[in-house]
């Protein structure tokens, strides 16, 4: 069953074109919204704590960098449990670099139009023009330093995905056919004679050291027989609770 990430700027079209992919394949589909209301409640954060901490522009960032990749490993590790039961459409920030340890994902980049963009925040969020431009302005520069400074990668760079879907040109339908006809290549198959990672080992996260500086161990809430992959990422995520 196929894994696949999809990474959506603000009102892009990207929700549309998971929600679709997973009718048409009959895959669960998870957001990234969802992905952080699942942690906070399996880690025992709180979800504002987790949501504002992970939102912090990078000065923040920096000063609680140890903090700030516990909560990316409690993420992770979620992610995992939902790849782990089969296949999976993912739509949010990097999640492509969330699953870099699974080879078989299929990254995908969903864009549109700035114009297009403005048009559906004012009309799905009753924005005026303005306000829409801003708040597109502000989330693509906190996403772009959200991969920057913590991975060292550029979240536009087009080597980073697979296939690069530009909304202005196709359909979300179209857009959901391609992919959808892109899972069937042998490259995204999942198999057990693939090593562990692909294209090059799993990203590392920016300044820190192999083990990292981690805060005081979190016991997840409920415990099961995981691979040695998920088990090391529950053994990683070590919270601050209250800071």
């Amino acid at each position: 069953m196929a894994v696949i990430t999809i990474s959506r700027g603000s009102y892009s079209g990207g929700k549309a074109v998971a929600e679709q992919l997973g009718a048409r394949l009959n895959h669960p589909v998870f957001s990234r919204e969802q992905a952080l209301l699942q942690a906070a409640e399996q880690y025992g954060i709180s979800e504002r704590e987790l949501t504002e901490t992970l939102n912090q522009p990078p000065p923040f960032w920096q000063q609680v960098l140890g903090k700030r990749l516990a909560y990316v490993k409690c993420v992770t590790a979620v992610l995992l449990d939902h790849v782990r039961q089969g296949g999976l459409v993912y739509h949010g920030n990097v999640g492509h670099l969330l699953l870099a340890g699974v080879p078989h994902v299929l990254r995908v980049r969903v864009i549109a139009g700035l114009e297009q963009r403005i048009t559906a925040a004012m009309a799905q969020s009753g924005l005026n023009r303005e306000q829409a431009i801003a708040h597109i302005q502000r989330v693509d520069h906190e996403r772009s330093k959200w991969a920057q400074v913590l991975y060292g990668v550029d979240w536009n760079d087009p080597g980073q995905y697979d296939v690069i879907l530009n909304l202005e040109h196709l359909s979300a339908e179209s857009a959901c056919e391609t992919i959808a006809r892109m899972t069937g290549l042998k490259e995204f198959q999942p198999s057990p004679r693939k090593p562990s990672t692909s294209r090059g080992r799993q990203p590392e996260f920016k300044g820190v050291g192999r083990d990292g500086e981690q805060p005081a161990h979190a016991q997840r809430r409920s415990g099961s027989h995981r691979p040695r992959r998920q088990r090391d990422h529950h053994r990683q995520c070590r919270l601050h609770q209250g800071g």
